[in-house]
């Protein structure tokens, strides 16, 4: 495996596909710029979503120029080619490191750790996808990402450093090299190596290094929510209580939504969070407290979310209007079941560009039965958003405010379930099994519905398997889940 453990426990787990793309695609801390929205028809969602991208790429790519035939590369790895091909994505990464590039190595290494990993989680049976590579490509990941590295790849430094972890001298090498060109991941591997000394301490430890490292972590934070959180717990011991300006600022920057779906450690961001709202008391604070109970009792927290947003801060918006979500899920919504405030913020936040809102949007006119979620989760999904392309696919499977059509759903579907969401997986393995516009292939539409079914989300696929038990063994629901983010929750900000 390329992943290492910064904190304890399964839930703190980080693979290589997370840290890799965690600092180009999570940690939005400014607003996102308004966006114009394109006008949206009923017709567009029988188009491939990615078509236009990925008929320009292969123009680009046929020409010899090297960033399309990486873009490729990572088209045909996320099935934006309405099928997942892993052969030819190796093949074009391969084509391009050849030449020394350390981004091909880089992205030959996080395709061959999601192959690794896919192997790892599921047996032949419940893969659902070709994951072989070209013939006569190394296939350690590991060798690819350290290529990368001593290419001077930032982020495989950043990588690397995680994946030697144990080996203090080298984890430092590559941590400082990452750090030095201002890589989060390096950062935040380095000031998290340098602070240790106050992780095992039982009171507070006073050195140079972990003053210095402590600054990394707060850079860090800026980028990466958990840096803010790793920065936080290991800023102030047991009992101490004063934030400065700008230790409030990644208390609120820290994402919400990324709170309520991690199954975070004992240090995690909802709970410095609510430290922080406790008006900073770490002694009093209850290491047991839900996000729901933070939301419950975040008056400041509302009120500072409102003025960010009104001076356009979209994920201010968003985050103010996840909020609202979740006391309703918690029933402690203070206009009772009414969404429409949460939707009025939402709404905000999408006229900036943030993707994220728009999908929030389409669950909000979804739960209504109103057919402009349709709209909103198509503005969403367009944006390679993968719950919105799954809820996307979902709604036009079932015929839920359009009529029902197998062969579009499908287009939305294959990016999701190549990124092992639920519903997608589900919907797209019920396309094959059925035959729903597609030739009819029980295997592999079962195979996906099982990958499906292991998730621990999957309730609804291992509803189908039990439905179908009569059929035979192999419809047997999965004994062994896998754990990942709640599929509404794609990692990163509201962006």
């Amino acid at each position: 495996m390329l992943a290492a453990d910064l904190v304890s426990g399964p839930a703190a787990r980080w693979s290589l596909r997370f840290i890799l793309s965690v600092a180009i695609q999570l940690g939005l801390s400014g607003c996102a710029g308004t966006e114009s929205k394109p006008d949206f028809t009923p017709d567009l969602l029988r188009r491939p979503p990615f078509a236009a991208t990925f008929d320009g790429l292969q123009a680009a790519a046929s020409k010899g120029d090297l960033d399309a035939e990486l873009s490729l590369g990572e088209a045909y790895q996320s099935g934006e080619n309405n099928d997942v091909d892993f052969r030819a994505a190796s093949e074009l990464f391969a084509s391009v490191a050849a030449s020394g590039n350390p981004r091909a190595e880089l992205l030959m290494a996080k395709l061959l750790e999601a192959r690794s990993a896919g192997r790892a989680l599921y047996p032949p049976d419940m893969r659902g996808f070709n994951d072989d590579i070209a013939e006569g490509v190394n296939e350690d990941p590991m060798f690819w990402l350290a290529s990368a590295a001593q290419h001077g790849l930032a982020e495989a430094q950043g990588a690397l450093a995680l994946e030697v972890r144990g080996h203090p001298g080298e984890e430092r090498k590559w941590a400082e090299r990452a750090a030095d060109q201002a890589d989060p991941v390096g950062l935040l591997v380095l000031g998290e190596m340098l602070t240790r000394p106050l992780k095992m301490a039982r009171s507070p430890v006073s050195s140079g290094e972990v003053s210095k490292g402590i600054d990394y972590l707060f850079e860090a934070s800026a980028k990466i929510p958990q840096a803010g959180a790793l920065y936080l717990s290991r800023k102030y011991a047991p009992g101490e209580a004063a934030f400065s300006k700008g230790d409030k600022e990644v208390a609120f920057n820290v994402d919400l939504e990324e709170m309520a779906y991690l199954d975070a450690p004992p240090d995690a961001p909802m709970l410095i969070l609510g430290q922080f709202l406790d008006g900073m008391d770490r002694a009093a604070t209850d290491k047991r407290r839900s996000i729901l109970d933070i939301a419950e009792s975040s008056r400041e927290l509302d009120a500072e979310l409102a003025r960010r947003a009104r001076a356009g801060n979209a994920r201010a918006a968003c985050n103010l209007g996840f909020l609202l979500t979740l006391r309703q899920r918690g029933g402690k919504n203070p206009n009772g079941g009414d969404l429409s405030k949460a939707a009025e913020w939402y709404a905000l936040a999408a006229r900036k560009g943030a993707s994220r809102a728009d999908y929030w949007l389409g669950k909000y006119y979804r739960d209504r039965g109103e057919p402009e979620a349709l709209r909103y989760f198509y503005l969403a999904a367009r944006q390679g958003y993968k719950p919105a392309l799954a809820a996307l696919g979902d709604m036009i499977l079932n015929g839920v405010g359009i009529s029902a059509d197998p062969e579009a759903a499908r287009l939305w579907l294959v990016p999701a379930a190549a990124a092992s969401h639920p519903v997608g997986l589900l919907d797209l393995g019920r396309i094959y099994f059925e035959g729903l516009g597609v030739p009819r292939d029980e295997r592999r539409g079962l195979a996906l519905i099982r990958r499906a079914a292991s998730n621990d989300y999957g309730t609804a696929a291992r509803t189908w398997l039990e439905q179908h038990a009569a059929l035979g063994p192999a419809f047997a629901v999965p004994s062994r889940l896998t754990y990942g983010p709640h599929p509404d929750a794609a990692k990163g900000g509201c962006g």
